[in-house]
């Protein structure tokens, strides 16, 4: 199943829990304004307030502490998952964000933008890239594939734009940043969300991302 999050304004859904939790925060502000003194200024008098003044049935107001949020962490050994996962850079500044495999995130400032931002999220992959815009691609263009945690290098041979999918000529690595091409030629049908840039130091030598 293919899906993604949109955090725009448009894409962001409010339901009854949004406006009950607006409704409690204006109650209790108007409540702490209107005081002269003990004023609410924490979550515990917050609660208290709200337990005291609740007439509504269908709501139940829950103080969850710091010391339970910790005591929970520690029994189910959320730490050792969440050292696992990396902070994305520039976070905020993204606003659409779709899962291209178990360990990889491709991030979009904007919904249907062509220029994407792919980040590993866990794993010992730590390289991060932009990629190629695929409405650009030409026959000959070099590109670096990144698939399953790999990443080859070859050329475009074919772009199908109704799949979304490109044929490379693949290259091997032959020492340190040298590559060559296959005896005899060998090629690969890649996704086209697969294909990142890849930089040219000369006729031979890539410098991968």
């Amino acid at each position: 199943m293919k899906a993604k999050w949109v955090f725009s304004a448009a894409s962001h859904g409010k339901g009854v829990v949004d406006g009950k939790s607006g409704i409690t925060k204006r109650l209790v502000r108007t409540e702490s304004l209107r005081r002269k003194d003990n004023f609410i200024k924490d979550v515990h008098s917050m609660f208290a307030y709200l337990v005291q003044q609740n007439n509504d049935a269908l709501t139940d107001y829950i103080l969850i502490t710091q010391n339970q949020i910790n005591t929970y962490v520690d029994e189910k050994e959320l730490k050792k998952r969440y050292e696992l996962y990396k902070t994305v850079p520039g976070t905020r500044s993204y606003h659409d964000v779709e899962p291209l495999n178990r360990t990889t995130l491709v991030l979009r400032k904007v919904s249907g933008s062509n220029e994407t931002f792919v980040c590993k999220t866990f794993g010992n992959i730590s390289e991060q890239q932009y990629m190629v815009d695929v409405s650009k691609l030409k026959f000959g263009d070099f590109l670096c594939f990144h698939t399953e945690g790999l990443l080859q290098l070859g050329t475009v041979s074919n772009y199908d734009r109704e799949l979304g999918e490109v044929t490379a000529q693949l290259m091997r690595k032959t020492k340190g940043a040298y590559y060559s091409w296959y005896t005899p030629e060998r090629t690969k049908i890649f996704p086209a969300m697969d294909c990142v840039t890849a930089f040219i130091t000369s006729s031979k030598k890539f410098k991968l991302p």
